[in-house]
């Protein structure tokens, strides 16, 4: 259940829950996908998570967050690293007096690392209550997409993000053209401006977006999510 759709008589006095802090971003997709992709993604995820998990409690997503590497993009909103360990703190603790375990999720590669420096850092401050990170198994999805495309598979804003966006929003997709202009960019999350002008960072030298591609990646995004999720909350 959504807590934002809820009322404070939906939350029984001494009652438990498992709570899910769903973490986007809003940052440069390129020219072909919005700034809201990886909201987006994370979105609808958290969309089958509710359908097939109706007692977990699910916050409001935070839209912004470390997106730093996106600097020199107009419009991309980031968070300091610092920032954001500060505000899962406080989210923590604003929960923590029903929480029977605290469940971070995000789409956002940027965020993993945070998350995991937010745990090793702060996981003793709430010893009642377990903190978790559940993943999407992004392995299995690159692995996909990468026999589909019979090549490398992209970083950001490329192929895969381009089709996981035309089968979830196509409304806010553009295809690209068979013949528009694709630079190859290997990327490691260092400063993308400085690598590529367009924002998009794709190894794969050819276009190749369809939303057959796009409904399989979600299927596989959302199927691992849960798996995992399934293994967190057995604990």
């Amino acid at each position: 259940m959504f807590l934002k759709e809820i009322k404070l008589t939906d939350l029984p006095p001494g009652k438990k829950y498992h709570i899910l802090v769903p973490i986007g971003s809003t940052e440069q997709h390129g020219p072909y996908i919005p700034f809201g992709t990886d909201t987006y993604m994370t979105e609808a995820v958290v969309k089958e998570i509710d359908t097939l998990f109706p007692e977990l409690l699910i916050l409001p997503i935070l839209e912004y967050s470390c997106s730093k590497e996106h600097e020199g993009f107009l419009g991309t909103l980031w968070l300091e690293e610092e920032t954001i360990k500060h505000i899962f703190n406080d989210i923590c603790s604003s929960m923590e007096a029903i929480a029977s375990s605290i469940i971070f999720f995000t789409e956002h590669g940027g965020n993993m690392h945070v998350i995991r420096d937010f745990f090793a850092e702060k996981n003793s401050a709430f010893n009642s209550i377990p903190l978790h990170h559940l993943i999407t198994d992004d392995a299995e999805i690159d692995r996909v997409a990468a026999e589909i495309i019979h090549g490398p598979v992209d970083g950001h804003a490329g192929n895969s993000e381009i089709s996981l966006m035309l089968s979830l929003h196509p409304s806010l997709t553009v295809i690209p053209k068979k013949d528009d202009p694709k630079t190859p960019v290997n990327w490691t999350l260092h400063r993308l401006k400085d690598q590529s002008s367009d924002g998009i960072a794709d190894p794969h030298p050819e276009w190749i977006v369809n939303k057959e591609l796009g409904d399989l990646l979600v299927k596989v995004m959302k199927e691992s999510t849960v798996k995992n999720l399934k293994k967190i909350i057995a604990k």
